[in-house]
């Protein structure tokens, strides 16, 4: 009987800490519709919808201003490039796009820690309503005991998403 218990303990043992060693989980997946490469984006956000339960206000308000800080930082550097370009004569384009964010957080039990399943999805549209099929969309997962209520993660997560469609 205790050689059970002794063999029992041992197995859980075991299946507690593979869990243990684990590591964090990221997804990330980008898809362009047939956009012009050569084309600069002139990006406006439209709409930012939160999935949280607590601390909506604050959160959006937070994400809208990081996300205008890193869109205005990226019409900056863009505008340097578009300056370059036409000093050496280049033609370029300008496409304006309408921006949709959503964020996600749900949590789960692991281990005996709270673990966040934080997501960010951005849609970029042509048309200022929203309608249509969505020129570009990025979607950011990631695992972690961070959560979006972090000021710093949640500019970690959309600087992460936003340098994928602009690198």
């Amino acid at each position: 009987m205790k050689q059970n218990k002794l063999f029992i303990t041992f197995i859980l043992i075991i299946i507690f800490s593979s869990c243990t060693f684990s590591k964090s989980r990221r997804a990330e997946n980008i898809y362009f519709n047939q956009l012009d490469e050569s084309s600069y984006y002139n990006i406006e956000l439209i709409d930012i919808h939160i999935y949280k339960t607590l601390g909506m206000e604050k959160l959006e308000e937070n994400a809208r201003y990081i996300i205008n800080l890193l869109l205005n930082q990226y019409k900056q550097e863009q505008n340097i490039q578009v300056s370059k370009d036409s000093e050496n004569g280049d033609n370029y384009n300008l496409t304006n796009l309408y921006a949709e964010f959503i964020i996600k957080e749900e949590s789960f039990i692991k281990d005996f820690e709270t673990i966040n399943t934080s997501t960010l999805e951005i849609r970029l549209y042509k048309e200022e309503d929203l309608s249509g099929e969505p020129e570009i969309i990025s979607l950011l997962t990631v695992d972690t005991k961070e959560t979006i209520t972090s000021y710093k993660f949640l500019y970690t997560l959309v600087e992460r998403s936003l340098g994928r469609i602009f690198p």
